[in-house]
């Protein structure tokens, strides 16, 4: 088996950012159905949340992505 030269920075930091999104994301699940039943705030509020919370990881991803994009030749 041949060495690789080069080490694949890109798939390292995707699989660390991966491990990183599923863990906010088990978090925000967590915390959302642990305070579902809470009246101090109103369902429609932390139900917006909650989606916001969820796309936020995506929307990281996709953002870090377009930038490592215009570093490759």
């Amino acid at each position: 088996m041949a060495k690789k030269s080069k080490v694949d920075l890109g798939k390292g930091f995707k699989r660390i950012y991966f491990v990183i999104a599923g863990l906010w994301l088990a978090g925000v699940f967590v915390a959302f159905f642990n305070n579902i039943g809470d009246d101090y705030w109103s369902t429609a509020y932390k139900v917006k949340w909650f989606f916001i919370s969820v796309a936020l990881p995506f929307a990281i991803y996709y953002f870090l992505k377009w930038i490592g994009a215009g570093f490759k030749k």
